[in-house]
């Protein structure tokens, strides 16, 4: 949910101009992209271990590849912070659009395939309160 809330705050501000606006839209994406990859986590965590009780996740191995592009995810974020900086600005730049690219390719990558496992053991998500 927090990750959706910050999504939102990012699209809201798309397009706009000041110092405030960009700071809100720069806390809309990194709190999108943090937990998003924490709920991918956890996912990925709670797919492994069901994995061992239902066949249909283990062939292909899909939970321990769900676990690898999170992983995988990780070290993009991890490069965008750490080792871009490193760099003159020109560098800096293509290293941390690079690593955004591949952060975007692998999320909706994750995305496809929780959607596959979802539907290939026909898992249902109610919300709600009881």
């Amino acid at each position: 949910m927090t990750a959706a809330v910050f999504l939102v705050l990012y699209g809201a501000f798309l397009g706009t101009e000041g110092r405030a606006y960009r700071l809100l839209r720069h806390y809309g994406t990194a709190v999108y992209f943090g937990f998003t990859c924490i709920s991918m986590l956890i996912a990925g965590d709670a797919i492994h271990r069901v994995a061992r009780y239902r066949p249909a996740l283990t062939r292909g191995r899909f939970d321990l590849a769900l676990l690898a592009l999170v992983g995988a995810l990780l070290m993009a974020g991890l490069i965008n912070v750490f080792v871009a900086p490193l760099f003159d600005a020109e560098t800096k730049d293509r290293i941390q659009n690079v690593a955004e690219w591949w952060g975007a390719a692998i999320l909706s990558i994750v995305f496809l395939l929780l959607a596959w496992l979802w539907r290939r053991t026909n898992f249902r998500a109610r919300f709600g309160v009881e």
